[in-house]
């Protein structure tokens, strides 16, 4: 090993038992992971899912709200606690579910830098898709109570967060601004041909394990089908579930090449949270995107995100703003999507953002001396 190799930082890098490979935490953790092994030395832990009753006992043991609770007992306890002691200079934490955790080590092996990256803000999101619930309000209460403990200097040395909505309210919740955002990148882009058309084909991808998520694309099936003019064909990828792609009469995703037209990306989550990833994967495959969330926030550093990233409010939204877009000129259409692409791909390319990450662990290790 050379001089150089051992001067490298030594990450231990704790996430959450990924139980969907093409879900967005397993494919961030999957390519941060990579970029930071680029110039760090990384140890990964992954902490278990718990079963319904090691939950709620935990929850009872440590006054910790049940979600706190369902990843990672004593047996990830003990394996961090062995990888602090082999050495390292900063452990990771990728997940606001991981928090007691953290505290549990940190209790116990309080000496290296410990880094927190936020996937949601957890009091907001649930503000989000319980909108009007009386439990939805009592749980974004306690878990808001949990994220000022959290965020609070004394835990984390240093924070990151996923977009620019999450940046401001953790600074807001934690009073504190040294806040990064290391977001999820663009996927590698599908070249469009240049007689590309412009088809109205409504393209739906993602995954759909998570009960909000899959309670919004069961709704969004509901209103297609009810529509007396669709407004155009369905596309499914291999994420949507079945009964829904048959219901929406669904064309395979697989069977299209997406270089050969312009086409539109439907977001169905009605929710702000975790829509970057799949926002992007759609510009990148040049798809216009449409959404019933609000996911532009995060793409202002182009002015062209307004005419490529386009709001719904019903499934009523649809043809109108296809029927506008199909009305521009196709040249010119063509031109500013593909500028706009290639700027996102530029502003969310993996490795930037990495490099976002990477300046945190350090100056996270530096802070704690």
């Amino acid at each position: 090993m050379t001089a150089g190799e051992r001067s490298r930082p030594r990450v231990l890098f704790v996430h959450r038992a990924n139980e969907d490979p093409a879900g967005g935490d397993a494919i961030y953790e999957t390519r941060m992971l990579a970029a930071l092994r680029e110039s760090m030395d990384v140890d990964v832990v992954a902490a278990g899912r718990r079963s319904k009753w090691e939950r709620l006992a935990g929850s009872a043991r440590h006054l910790a709200l049940p979600d706190q609770t369902a990843f990672g007992g004593e047996t990830e306890l003990s394996e961090i606690l062995r990888g602090i002691e082999k050495g390292c200079d900063v452990v990771v934490f990728s997940h606001e579910y991981l928090d007691l955790l953290a505290r549990r080590v940190k209790a116990r092996a309080g000496r290296v830098a410990f880094v927190s990256i936020r996937h949601n803000v957890t009091s907001d999101m649930l503000r989000s898709y319980l909108e009007g619930s009386p439990a939805g309000g009592v749980a974004r209460a306690l878990w808001r109570i949990q994220e000022r403990r959290a965020l609070k200097r004394g835990l984390y040395e240093g924070l990151a967060v996923l977009s620019h909505r999450d940046q401001a309210l953790v600074r807001e919740i934690a009073g504190r601004d040294d806040v990064v955002i290391a977001a999820p990148g663009a996927p590698k882009a599908t070249p469009l041909l240049p007689d590309a058309p412009l088809v109205r084909d409504l393209v739906i991808g993602g995954s759909f394990g998570w009960f909000a998520k899959r309670r919004d694309i069961i709704r969004f099936a509901e209103d297609y089908a009810q529509l007396a003019q669709k407004p155009g064909r369905v596309v499914a990828e291999r994420g949507v579930p079945p009964e829904l792609a048959a219901q929406m009469g669904a064309a395979p995703a697989q069977d299209c090449d997406f270089s050969a037209a312009l086409r539109f990306g439907v977001i169905t989550d009605r929710f702000t949270a975790g829509h970057k990833l799949k926002t992007s994967a759609y510009l990148q495959s040049n798809c216009i995107v449409l959404s019933f969330a609000d996911v532009a926030h995060d793409f202002g550093f182009d002015a062209r995100h307004g005419a490529f990233i386009v709001r719904l409010t019903s499934v009523d939204d649809i043809g109108p703003a296809i029927n506008r877009l199909s009305e521009a000129p196709i040249a010119a259409l063509r031109r500013d999507f593909n500028a706009f692409k290639a700027a996102a791909a530029q502003e969310l390319a993996w490795s930037r953002q990495a490099e976002n990450l990477v300046g945190l662990l350090k100056s996270a290790v530096a802070a704690k001396g």
